[in-house]
């Protein structure tokens, strides 16, 4: 390993004032039995799992081969830790602790140019069975609060909890029907936020009179009534779509309006999809403190989706996150606290290629590693 990269990691600003903000998370182990600082052990986590590792084990096998490397930024001594190190490690760490002093490292150095969208989603590991909630920032693709989901609820019980953690000052929030909930919208209009959610038949008489009411407007545009309108297609491998939103804010006669705090719109989305010659049509109905303007509406709409497609799907396909075996709840979570970091790290770096092509090359080149922190 070459010593110019050693020399430029030091160097950086951005670097000392991470391992400031590591630094900063509370070490509750015994000092007496303390063979590494902890702020060593969880750099090496950090640039273990940016280089493909996916467990303690693995995490212990990278910290193997590049031993040197690592003894010479953060001086670990003649042994490096063992797989039963890091997994103590993040037995005990607090989830809350780590996540903040992560995301506040990284909102140091992110610019957010426009309103953001924060959209939540819950995903189960299949391995361990287990659950955790995201609220995951659309406008710098990144994780910015988790919750786990004890066992015997569900994702409804803990969402209220989940969203007091975050600011939603000037941000808009999204959520699938599950998470449509009086109390969930009470917590984001109350920090300044704005929503927009879909509405299903859980929703019993909200469902059925804006669905009634949204359906007749679509068929008949009647000319006596303000109504925002809009539509687009697209077309891939073998796959047509087509999808119009309309949206208003007429909702005067529409009773429930009063227990949902600031809602202002409601819109229903008809998409029609031609699939090796079969042809679909489905409509989905929303509400939100937002204006009718289809446009914008549609566009949040699609963007929801990059939870699962840029977020979820990264999970699982390069990091393992199915195969996950961690039993301990709190081990489990800030695993994947530190995964869904590194995510974040690896999209908004300026490598190209896939994910797990970025991967692959920060475990061959350290000077890729580094970028992918630093850049």
């Amino acid at each position: 390993m070459s010593n110019i990269y050693i020399v430029k990691l030091h160097e950086s600003e951005k670097f000392t004032n991470f391992i400031k903000s590591l630094d900063a998370v509370p070490d509750f182990r015994n000092p007496i039995a303390i063979e590494y600082h902890l702020t060593d052990i969880l750099v090496i986590m950090v640039f273990s799992i940016l280089g493909g590792a996916n467990n303690p084990v693995e995490i212990e096998r990278f910290c193997e081969l590049h031993a040197d490397w690592f003894n010479d930024i953060l001086c670990l001594g003649s042994i490096t830790p063992s797989h039963d190190t890091f997994l103590r490690i993040l037995e005990f760490i607090n989830p809350i602790e780590l996540e903040f002093w992560l995301n506040m490292w990284r909102d140091d150095f992110t610019n957010i140019l426009s309103r953001r969208h924060i959209a939540f989603d819950g995903k189960c590991d299949n391995a361990n069975q287990k659950t955790l909630l995201r609220a995951y920032d659309c406008s710098s693709d990144s994780v910015i609060a988790h919750m786990k989901v004890p066992k015997g609820t569900n994702e409804i019980t803990i969402a209220p909890s989940l969203l007091s953690l975050i600011s939603f000052k000037d941000a808009i929030v999204t959520g699938d029907a599950m998470h449509a909930q009086k109390k969930n919208v009470e917590v984001i209009v109350s920090n300044s936020g704005d929503y927009l959610f879909t509405i299903k038949r859980n929703q019993h008489q909200l469902y059925k009179d804006v669905a009634l009411y949204l359906d007749d407007l679509f068929d008949n545009r009647p000319s006596d009534v303000l109504y925002s309108l809009h539509e687009s297609s697209e077309r891939s491998r073998g796959r047509k779509e087509h999808r119009v939103c309309l949206s208003t804010s007429n909702i005067g006669w529409l009773y429930q309006r009063r227990y949902w705090p600031k809602l202002r719109s409601i819109s229903v989305i008809q998409s029609t999809r031609t699939i090796n010659g079969v042809t679909t049509t489905q409509r989905r109905y929303f509400i939100s403190s937002l204006k009718a303007d289809s446009v914008s509406i549609m566009k949040i709409i699609r963007d929801h989706w990059r939870i699962e497609n840029l977020c979820h799907r990264h999970l699982d396909v390069d990091f393992a996150s199915d195969w996950a075996t961690l039993r301990d709840d709190n081990a489990a979570l800030n695993l994947s606290i530190l995964k869904d970091f590194c995510l974040s790290l690896l999209k908004n770096c300026y490598q190209v290629g896939s994910i797990k092509s970025r991967r692959c090359e920060c475990a061959f080149r350290v000077e890729s590693l580094i970028k992918s922190l630093l850049n």
